[in-house]
């Protein structure tokens, strides 16, 4: 075999391998068919064509990879016109899959017709990310003030600097500015105003430190006892007052 047979061979090859076998590559979403849940992108880069550099044409009916099942047990997030995803280049038709038909409609082997979209390939860590490494932890966020966190010790729900609510260990603890109002096994701890409409049922101690105020009638059956004075604006009835 000489060697212009060989170059030419060579060239076939190339050319096959660079442009008709696709495996992956980088994309941008154009749009999106909430009805089909297939959607158009614009894969990055170029190819050649002999000597001619040309763009990658757009993909439509693409299929887009959730963390989802059948029976409606999703965890999603947005996925929208502008976003990033990897296009993956599928080795058998998609077409049998998106259809639901058993047999594949053509041969599409690994071309870029044939391809899975993968949302959320970015080009830099988010702030997330850096602190789910950081925590060992499961980050989610909104992109704004919403966060939950998620160890393996704790539950830390945030919204914004002043909202906060933790689950840790046997404690449920909720703070809201200046307020705090927290659950364990031992006690039920309230820490700021409190307003309550309706009755309150009160079975053991009750301990207050600090002013309390009553305005309505007050019934207290068993004993009272108290350390200091009682100062009391109008009448104290009862059947026997000592003092």
């Amino acid at each position: 075999m000489n060697n212009e047979v060989v170059e030419q061979i060579e060239r076939l090859v190339k050319d096959v391998m660079n442009n008709s076998l696709h495996t992956s590559m980088p994309g941008k979403i154009l749009s999106v068919d909430e009805a089909s849940g297939l959607m158009s992108v614009q894969p990055t880069g170029s190819f050649y064509c002999g000597k001619i550099e040309m763009d990658y044409p757009v993909v439509s009916g693409i299929p887009m990879c959730v963390t989802a099942n059948s029976n409606g047990i999703a965890a999603c997030s947005p996925v929208k016109e502008g976003d990033d995803v990897l296009l993956i280049c599928a080795e058998q038709s998609l077409s049998a899959f998106i259809t639901e038909t058993s047999e594949a409609q053509s041969n599409e082997k690994f071309e870029l017709t044939n391809c899975i979209a993968i949302p959320g390939i970015q080009r830099s860590m988010p702030e997330a990310q850096k602190e789910a490494n950081e925590k060992d932890a499961i980050v989610f966020t909104n992109g704004e003030d919403v966060k939950v966190l998620i160890t393996k010790e704790e539950i830390e729900v945030t919204n914004g600097d002043n909202i906060k609510i933790l689950i840790s260990g046997d404690l449920v603890k909720a703070i809201n500015g200046d307020v705090e109002f927290s659950i364990s096994e031992e006690n039920i701890s309230l820490r700021g105003d409190t307003k309550l409409k309706g009755n309150l049922e009160i079975k053991g101690d009750m301990s207050v430190e600090g002013e309390t105020v009553f305005k309505g009638k007050v019934t207290i059956k068993g004993d009272l006892e108290v350390e200091g004075n009682i100062t009391a604006t109008g009448n104290i009835n009862g059947a026997n007052s000592e003092g």
